[in-house]
């Protein structure tokens, strides 16, 4: 699935998840990965982590 707008683009790669938490994988739009998290509380999102970009494969 692609998803973004003018300046933002990027690719789901995959979804971890458990009780009030999810991951993200995701590639961007020059083909680094990254890995978002973010915690739930009450159906907002409470706090929320990154990891800087990863240089693509070759």
């Amino acid at each position: 699935m692609r998803v973004g707008g003018p300046d933002l683009e990027f690719t789901l790669v995959g979804v971890c998840f458990r009780v009030g938490t999810i991951v993200l994988h995701d590639s961007k739009q020059l083909g680094s990965l990254v890995s978002e998290a973010m915690t739930f509380h009450e159906g907002v999102v409470t706090l929320g982590h990154a990891t800087p970009p990863n240089p693509p494969s070759e």
